[in-house]
């Protein structure tokens, strides 16, 4: 009965092992679940934080064209705004220009005449001899963004 005695201790430990293992990995998984709830809750509050800083920045502006702010930190941040909204106007103002180019070309107004055009008010003269490779109209823009 030795053997069988010695069979049952092992099993005994090994049962043992593997309850202490399981009892181990479900400590850490509580654990680990805890972390990641707290760290969404984090994330969540780090949201709320961006939202009220939008709002006040919105605030800010909204002052600054009322020329009521003073801080020279805030103006010139306030001047990087509209700086980016004239860039925005100037290319809304293109897309509606090259609308309209494109809408005198299906009209039947000759594409050379519209490319004409398109080069006198843009001051592209690769447009103007025919040329509209798409890498020229982007470097383009870029040069004007800049």
């Amino acid at each position: 009965m030795s053997t069988w005695d010695d069979l049952k201790e092992k099993a005994t430990e090994v049962a043992d092992t593997v309850s202490e293992k399981f009892s181990d990995l479900a400590t850490t998984a509580n654990t680990e679940y805890s972390i990641l709830r707290h760290k969404r809750a984090i994330s969540l509050y780090e949201d709320e934080i961006h939202e009220v800083e939008q709002a006040m920045g919105k605030r800010v502006y909204e002052l600054h064209e009322l020329e009521k702010i003073e801080d020279r930190e805030l103006i010139s941040r306030c001047g990087e705004v509209d700086a980016i909204k004239k860039r925005i106007e100037e290319a809304e103002d293109e897309i509606e220009h090259l609308q309209e180019v494109e809408a005198k070309e299906k009209s039947g107004n000759g594409s050379d005449s519209a490319k004409a055009e398109e080069a006198e008010n843009t001051g592209d003269s690769n447009v103007a001899e025919g040329n509209d490779n798409e890498k020229d109209k982007d470097k383009e823009f870029k040069v004007k963004e800049q």
